[in-house]
């Protein structure tokens, strides 16, 4: 079971979840240089198995979340997350690289591995069984997104670079508070 109350789980939909999902809807559906990039992406079906899957690891991490520290860290890293996945999606779309880092046919930086790494992460210190498939499923997402061609190596990075920036000043935060 978890530490945390429904009063901090319904905080981590309000502020987390709930956000980052619009925004990446909305993000999507801006113009980019392919609108109807699923004709063209080979979905196999591990990607898409993966790809899919990632929303509800996202969505089901407030019930499982061991602590309030960790509820509230999961909420500052994903409150930080959002204007670096939308800043870094406007200017990926307008970048121009050399082949292997091609952009593919969305040009956004990767939404999924930030909010699957961020999912287990908030579940590492989880006493549950859950942590270590949390932990190995934020791996099989992003070689997910890339097997599938949705999203190139350059844009996985980008996007673990986000978290582990995004996680690292959400923890100096949360450190302070304590201070």
């Amino acid at each position: 079971m978890t530490a945390t109350s429904p009063k901090d789980i319904v905080k981590m939909f309000v502020f987390a979840i709930i956000p980052n999902l619009f925004i990446y809807r909305l993000l999507v559906w801006l113009p980019s240089s392919n609108a109807n990039f699923f004709e063209f992406v080979p979905l196999d079906g591990f990607a898409l198995f993966f790809l899919v899957t990632h929303y509800g690891l996202f969505v089901i991490t407030p019930f499982f979340v061991p602590t309030i520290e960790s509820g509230r860290l999961f909420i500052r890293q994903n409150i930080l997350a959002l204007p670096l996945l939308i800043g870094s999606a406007f200017i990926v779309r307008r970048l121009h690289l050399p082949p292997p880092f091609q952009l593919p046919l969305t040009g956004t930086s990767s939404f999924h591995v930030v909010w699957a790494f961020s999912a287990a992460m908030a579940l590492l210190k989880s006493r549950n069984t859950i942590r270590v498939p949390a932990a190995i499923w934020a791996v099989l997402v992003a070689l997910g997104c890339l097997t599938a061609g949705l999203q190139t190596l350059f844009e996985i990075i980008v996007g673990l670079l986000i978290f582990i920036i995004t996680f690292f000043v959400a923890t100096k935060i949360a450190a302070r508070q304590f201070d």
